[in-house]
């Protein structure tokens, strides 16, 4: 019995990594369930065998939770995972990942620490531990860390960006346009997965003209590069919103969709894809009026798709269109 378990959770675990690969989190916390569920029949030879497999899995459920803002739950994968197996550097960083969403910095810092002493070059953790350090004010440290993050790196941009965070509040001010210019350089965004789906939200044409900054010589120019580095830096946070809130649109809780969607406006009030989901999820609600105003927020801020929707003047099936959202809109999940 144990061996047929074996071979299911095998096959479970491979159709939920495919699942997890192209980001269809529903689904794909669903087929992880189920091959998780099968470890309790395992002998405790099978389970040290494949220990490793089972505690990945388990990260990679947890990471998916996280993604959509269930910090509770992912960090008791986390622990979990380490249960099984000690050395998950994976584990280590994502658990430091939990506690920095909710701003617990000392704690992140402290998981982050130990996933670095178990993989030393992760790109992923030293970008974390910039992060980190930047948060804490010590800005020399977050620049030793960010500087070894590898440049061909999916997370170099953003590295670029905590090093200009972290050059200005130095008052070095031409390291910090230097490497600010390199986060919005199209060079830099094609390499970021991130930053390409940020510019998916606001045409590439305004997305230049936004942020543009010619220098740091007046108190103007420096508040509006502040102001732009500020919203750079929350993207993590608005993508893991519309995550979530597409998350609460497949499970069907439309109102609790639209409260997050509106919260991603107080980060950043010009990301049409917030107004085009809080479009449809009115629409599947009912509420013509709500969703053309919304819709045409969005075709303002240059989302096409919108013109769509508001051309269409019907109700959209609801799995079908939001399932297409899931895949089109979450963010970046990387394992070294």
């Amino acid at each position: 019995m144990s061996i047929f378990n074996l071979y299911r959770f095998l096959n479970k675990s491979r159709q939920g990594y495919k699942l997890f690969k192209k980001k269809k989190i529903h689904d794909a916390i669903e087929k992880l369930n189920s091959a998780i569920d099968l470890v309790d029949g395992f002998s405790d030879f099978v389970k040290r065998k494949f220990a490793g497999d089972i505690a990945i899995n388990i990260v990679y459920r947890g990471s998916l939770f996280y993604l959509v803002r269930e910090e509770e739950k992912a960090r008791k994968d986390f622990l979990k995972a380490l249960e099984i197996d000690s050395n998950s550097y994976n584990a280590f960083n994502f658990l430091g990942l939990t506690y920095l969403s909710e701003n617990d910095i000392e704690n992140a810092k402290s998981y982050f620490e130990k996933s670095l002493s178990l993989k030393n070059n992760s790109s992923d953790v030293l970008y974390n531990l910039g992060k980190v350090y930047n948060r804490l004010k010590n800005y020399p440290i977050a620049v030793d860390y960010l500087n070894k993050v590898n440049e061909s790196d999916k997370n170099s941009s953003f590295a670029y960006l905590q090093l200009s965070i972290s050059y200005f509040h130095q008052n070095q001010f031409e390291k910090a346009l230097l490497y600010y210019k390199k986060v919005i350089d199209r060079d830099s965004i094609s390499k970021s997965d991130l930053m390409r789906r940020f510019l998916k939200y606001k045409t590439e044409k305004r997305f230049y003209k936004e942020f543009d900054i010619g220098s740091l010589d007046d108190v103007t120019s420096k508040n509006r590069f502040l102001s732009n580095i500020n919203k750079l830096d929350s993207l993590d946070s608005i993508l893991r919103n519309i995550n979530k809130a597409a998350y609460f649109m497949i499970k069907e809780d439309l109102n609790s969709a639209i409260t997050i969607l509106e919260n991603n406006n107080l980060l950043d009030d010009k990301l049409a894809i917030n107004y085009y989901l809080i479009g449809c999820c009115y629409d599947l609600l009912g509420h013509d009026t709500e969703a053309y105003k919304s819709w045409n927020r969005a075709k303002t801020l240059g989302y096409e798709k919108a013109k769509d929707m508001i051309n269409e003047k019907r109700q959209i099936d609801f799995r079908q269109k939001f399932i297409r959202l899931i895949e089109e809109h979450q963010s970046l999940i990387k394992f070294e």
